[in-house]
């Protein structure tokens, strides 16, 4: 729970962009020292750290869903947060290209 709703209005989306610049920072960071060639039996080790980094961020915003809301508001509001925070989690689907494409 939080006093200010802002926080709580705008907590998915900034998870949610740290995450997509941590991700891409990885992977081009991977791509660089040549972690796609590392094979950890059958999976590149850059392939595991973006998945373990994906799951991580899905983990977050759904802990955020689930227990940052605005403590005495209406209910108007916390329905809006309530959708904005869904929005982050369902905006995550971005990500899971991660499982399959090409590394580099």
């Amino acid at each position: 729970m939080t006093r200010n709703p802002f926080i709580a209005l705008l907590a998915g989306f900034v998870v949610w962009s740290a995450a997509f610049l941590f991700l891409y920072g990885l992977q081009a960071t991977g791509c660089h020292l040549g972690w796609q060639t590392v094979d950890l039996g059958g999976i590149s080790l850059l392939r595991v750290l973006l998945l373990v980094s994906l799951l991580a961020t899905v983990g977050m915003l759904l802990v955020i869903r689930l227990r940052l809301r605005p403590s005495g508001e209406t209910v108007h509001f916390i329905r809006i947060v309530n959708l904005a925070n869904l929005a982050a989690v369902i905006s995550t689907f971005c990500f899971v290209g991660v499982a399959w494409l090409t590394m580099c």
